[in-house]
């Protein structure tokens, strides 16, 4: 039985309102919208789909079946399928404005011998690598110093 189904009625609704944003977002985008207006709804629109997902059926999500803190991440080097479960490091990164120096920092540090993922967050310049094995800091430091930006917050 699905973890989800206490509460299904109260996801799907707020599936549909996701939805909505969604279709919103793209308007804008056909609108020529500022860039940072774009980036805030995204942002917003992320953080109602991590509002879904949630951590259990008593805090209005969907139950994940994994351990909380870990990430499963999709293998880009090979497309073989999944790779290994790791906990990301999470980094902090000083000088991005705009979706192209997202862009930049993301491509930069996914070029890092064995990252599997990197998700970067604009509003709060954090930067969340997965990776097969741990990463030097000066490793991703050097790349986000590539990438034009400094790397002001390191995993502690």
């Amino acid at each position: 039985m699905a973890g989800y189904v206490s509460n299904k009625d109260d996801i799907l609704s707020r599936l549909r309102r996701i939805e909505g944003q969604i279709r919103g977002l793209q308007r804008m985008v056909d609108n020529d919208t500022y860039c940072i207006d774009v980036l805030t709804q995204v942002s917003a629109a992320t953080r109602a789909l991590r509002r879904v997902r949630g951590r259990g059926e008593g805090q209005g999500g969907v139950r994940g079946d994994r351990p909380a803190g870990a990430v499963l991440t999709y293998n880009d080097d090979t497309n073989e399928g999944m790779g290994a479960m790791t906990d990301p490091a999470v980094y902090t990164v000083s000088g991005m404005t705009c979706a192209h120096c997202v862009s930049a920092v993301t491509e930069e540090v996914s070029r890092l011998a064995g990252v599997t993922n990197v998700e970067v967050d604009l509003q709060t310049g954090r930067v969340r690598v997965a990776s097969a094995a741990p990463l030097a800091e000066s490793d991703v430091r050097a790349a986000v110093e590539a990438a034009g930006y400094e790397l002001t917050g390191t995993p502690g």
